[in-house]
Parts: C-alpha cells; sequence; structure tokens
C-alpha cells in the first residue's frame, strides 16, 4: 500500500467528520442566536438549516466512505483479493431521517419569519 492510497484514505475517512463538525458549528451558531433572543430571525433558521445540511451531507458521505475506502486500499491486491463492503446501519438511516426532521423544521420557521413579517407590515 502506498503512502498516496494511505494518505486518500485518510481524506475519504475524514469527509463525514468533517460535515458533522460544520454542523455542529452550525448548531452552535443556531444556538448562539437563540440565546440572543433571534428566535424567529433569518439568521437564525438559516444556522438551522446548515445544521440540517452538515447532519445530512455527513451521513451520505459515511454510507459512501467506507466502500470507497476498501476498494482504495485493496487496489494494489492481486486478482481475486481486491474487495468492496457495503455497510448500511441504523444510524445512517436514523442520521438521515434526524437531518430531514430538522430541515423541515427549519422550513416552518423560515415561514413563520415571512408571516410575521406580512403581519408587522399590516399593522
Amino acid at each position: 500500500m502506498g503512502v498516496w492510497q494511505t494518505a486518500v484514505a485518510f481524506s475519504i475517512g475524514m469527509l463525514p467528520v468533517c460535515c458533522m463538525s460544520y454542523g455542529l458549528l452550525r448548531a452552535r451558531q443556531c444556538f448562539m442566536g437563540f440565546v440572543r433572543g433571534e428566535t424567529f430571525s433569518l439568521g437564525t433558521v438559516i444556522h438551522l438549516r446548515g445544521f440540517a445540511a452538515g447532519l445530512l451531507v455527513s451521513s451520505l458521505t459515511g454510507l459512501v466512505a467506507p466502500p470507497l475506502m476498501t476498494v482504495l486500499l485493496t487496489w494494489g491486491a492481486p486478482e481475486g483479493q481486491r474487495s468492496m463492503a457495503v455497510a448500511l446501519g441504523a444510524q445512517h438511516l436514523l442520521m438521515l431521517l434526524f437531518a430531514g426532521i430538522v430541515w423541515q423544521i427549519a422550513h416552518v420557521m423560515s415561514r413563520a419569519i415571512e408571516i410575521a413579517d406580512e403581519n408587522a407590515q399590516i399593522v
């Protein structure tokens, strides 16, 4: 196994972690908006959507990364000894479901902001 294979496998393995880190940073920014009392502000909703997007991409890359890594790491193996492992776990499905739920909550909050703005213009 070459150094390039190790470096690429490490990079592929870190993709889900980096996406989850992005999502958690966006969740922190969302919660900081809640602390400031900006519950129904557009910025808070955008951060909430960023959190959902980070979870979604992390889950999808978590599904794709192991097969890519096994193919990459067994690339130089003799014919018949190469492998590809595909795994679908409940944690990936639950994370996809949770990301979808959070995305929908963010959508509902953005609609609430639009309605609140319309009501504020009437009064």
